[in-house]
């Protein structure tokens, strides 16, 4: 009797472990169809003189830069 329930026990750790990888799988997939990423090289957008309007004074800790997380991921 107890060689069935440790049967059953494993049978549904291993059911419980695959459903959970399953279900959160998902998400990670469609990550790149979300329109709030973009792996385009380039976007048809300029600025190099956007650090022009930025105070010298003004410290890094202050300011955010958008798009460097993953700019050494595909540049670096």
């Amino acid at each position: 009797m107890k060689k069935i329930k440790m049967r059953n026990f494993i049978k549904i750790s291993i059911l419980t472990c695959i459903t959970l990888a399953s279900l959160s799988t998902p998400s990670t997939l469609l990550a790149d169809s979300h329109p709030g990423y973009s792996y385009e090289s380039n976007i048809g957008y300029q600025n190099p003189s956007w650090m022009s309007k930025i105070e010298d004074s003004t410290k890094l800790s202050e300011i955010s830069i958008p798009g460097t997380h993953g700019t050494m991921a595909l540049h670096g």
